[in-house]
């Protein structure tokens, strides 16, 4: 296994694999925490003495950074920056945690694109279709690519304003005006009612006015020296990097179009950051979950429900079926619907059971059962070192189930197994998953904290899935809290 000061933290399945926890409980051995791709559309969730408390932008070694104020975060230039949004996290997270000045060690790379008003705009307008969380993210990458439309520049760096701030936000509302002149001019082909709501939300004035307040907020944060990081880490500092969505959602490790606009994998650090591959290692650990989910359009081989399911969660764009409204429905009859012969019903209640709702969108996930096929090629890809099993206490919820435990071992298509991971949307769609079934177990894995207190029955199970994943599992979450793990061997 890899030896290394520094660690990367990647998400294998499509997103949602708890890996805030993890990277919470790697903080305390690491000196500074980054985040390098996505922006304001991912979120981690940490439980800080009983309370959950989540991180979009800011890398989640903030919560070590009030017992260690020499702890430092670092926002990347692989990521995008929503100015106004990273300073309404901050305020958040600052009281939650009781920490006055969570933004005083926050680096933020001046070649970080920020998300402008009119990309918000344009996501709103046209990202139905891919069901994205509408806050831009891809289109300030677009833009990043786009370079300019017409005489103008579509995209803008957070160190741009700086050296020129009164230019770049009048620039900033000139693409706004722009955009709110095709919107109503019916280049987004949407009804009236359509035009109306979102051009309700973009006041010009006021939209630009918060983004000046945001950056005069967090401009001290800037950093101009693109080596900050490999400076960082020649100087003996361990950095933690904390990967955002995950690898089956990366824009070409996913399958387009339901995918993210960055790129998910530990490799992409050595290219953003400029980090030697020669002279550095980076440890990789993978983290997915007992019952893999996905949010939004997108094949997944393993959802409880298919085709069925992926459609009912994205009803409305996602915002009809969120966790109050399913509670509401269908709270009362959870044990019923998991004895269900009906893989549609059974997964609903594993999505209320697991609480697996968007921590941004609220929308809802669809469960899985653990696909070892699409962890092993993750693996592969990300050149995964060990991983770390989440929400293994869950797995419990099989014994309420008629099949037992599922685990997914091999693909076909057409009858026929093949050796390959499908990389084309009609492809995986046209995969049938052949499974391996274990017996459940009934007990209540989350007081407990070592491995000989495992039951053998989900040890049997968890040995199956590191012998079909390729790398060793060193670690299982069995439980939200912060203490709430395992150390495997197997």
């Amino acid at each position: 296994m890899k030896k290394s000061s520094h660690t990367s933290v990647t998400g294998l399945a499509w997103g949602d694999e708890a890996k805030g926890n993890k990277v919470d409980e790697l903080a305390e051995q690491h000196d500074g925490g980054v985040r390098n791709n996505g922006g304001n559309n991912a979120g981690h969730t940490v439980v800080v003495d009983g309370e959950e408390v989540s991180t979009s932008q800011i890398p989640s070694i903030v919560f070590e950074i009030k017992k260690n104020p020499q702890k430092w975060m670092y926002i990347g230039p692989g990521s995008v920056l929503d100015m106004p949004a990273l300073v309404d996290e901050g305020e958040k997270i600052s009281r939650a945690i009781g920490m006055p000045n969570v933004f005083g060690r926050l680096r933020i790379a001046a070649n970080t694109s920020v998300t402008q008003p009119h990309h918000i705009m344009q996501d709103l307008a046209s990202g139905a279709m891919v069901g994205t969380t509408g806050r831009g993210i891809g289109w300030v990458y677009r833009a990043q690519c786009e370079r300019v439309d017409g005489d103008r520049r579509t995209d803008i760096l957070f160190g741009d304003i700086a050296d020129n701030p009164d230019h770049y936000f009048d620039l900033m509302e000139r693409n706004l005006l722009v955009e709110l002149e095709r919107l109503h001019g019916g280049f987004y082909q949407l009804d009236k009612k359509q035009i109306d709501e979102i051009a309700a939300k973009f006041n010009v004035s006021e939209r630009i006015d918060r983004q000046k307040a945001a950056f005069s907020r967090i401009q001290h944060c800037m950093e101009f020296d693109p080596l900050f990081i490999v400076k960082q880490m020649r100087s003996g500092q361990r950095v933690l990097f904390e990967g955002a969505q995950s690898i089956y959602l990366g824009k070409k490790t996913g399958i387009t179009p339901n995918i993210t606009a960055s790129d998910t994998t530990p490799g992409a650090l050595f290219s953003s950051l400029f980090i030697p591959m020669d002279e550095f290692k980076i440890r990789n650990i993978g983290v997915t979950k007992c019952f893999p989910t996905r949010v939004g359009f997108g094949p997944m081989p393993t959802r409880f429900g298919g085709k069925q399911a992926e459609d009912y969660a994205m009803e409305d764009g996602g915002k009809r079926h969120v966790r109050d409204v399913e509670h509401a429905e269908f709270g009362h009859r959870i044990n019923e619907m998991l004895r269900s012969d009906n893989d549609f019903e059974i997964g609903r209640a594993l999505r209320h059971e697991t609480r697996n709702y968007g921590v941004q969108s609220q929308r809802p996930r669809c469960a899985g059962w653990i696909d070892a096929v699409a962890t092993g090629n993750a693996v592969e890809i990300a050149q995964i070192d060990e991983i770390f099993l989440s929400q293994v206490d869950f797995l419990r919820l099989y014994s309420k189930i008629k099949s037992g435990m599922r685990l997914g071992v091999r693909y076909t298509i057409n009858g026929k197994p093949i050796d390959n991971f499908p990389m084309t949307d009609a492809r995986m769609r046209s995969v049938v998953v052949e499974n391996e079934y274990f017996e459940p177990f009934d007990k209540d894995l989350s007081t407990m904290h070592s491995q000989d207190e495992i039951p053998l029955n989900c040890m049997r199970h968890l040995k199956r899935c590191q012998e079909l994943f390729g790398c060793p599992i060193t670690g299982i979450g069995v439980g939200p809290g912060r203490t709430q793990k395992i150390k495997l061997n197997i």
